[in-house]
């Protein structure tokens, strides 16, 4: 068994158990809500960027997708540092000053936006194809 095999199988497993304690967190009836929706969405962030380990670099075509995903591990941070608060004070409430966390992800998706987003398939296609080169010699 190849190490990329491996790596690609404990990558499936952590996914699958990471979206499994998100589902349970969602749906079990408790008096700190906010605290395990909070967990639970971390959870979920945590399994969107632990896909990519086995995500083939040939089935990538989507790009825009690819880098959403990459992206979004800005999110789960800030959802556990949310969450540690929710868990240590027992009057802790989401207000808007919360949403500055969320400031590195909206600044790099608007970034890429021009470059990504709205570029051309071309573009896309040239793009892939130097990161695709840049892994094989690294």
């Amino acid at each position: 068994m190849d190490r990329l095999d491996l790596l690609k199988g404990i990558g499936r497993i952590s996914v699958f158990v990471s979206l499994l304690i998100a589902f349970f967190l969602l749906t079990v009836k408790t008096e700190n809500k906010l605290a395990n929706r909070l967990f639970a969405w971390f959870f979920i962030f945590s399994a969107i960027d632990l896909s990519g380990f086995f995500i083939d670099a040939s089935t990538r075509f989507e790009l825009n997708l690819e880098i959403f995903r990459s992206t979004a591990c800005l999110l789960g941070m800030p959802l556990f540092y949310l969450f540690v608060l929710a868990v240590c004070y027992s009057d802790f409430r989401l207000k808007w000053k919360h949403l500055v966390h969320l400031l590195p992800f909206i600044l790099v998706n608007l970034v890429f936006i021009p470059r990504i987003y709205l570029s051309t398939n071309i573009d896309k296609l040239v793009l892939l194809q130097r990161s695709i080169i840049c892994r094989r010699y690294t």
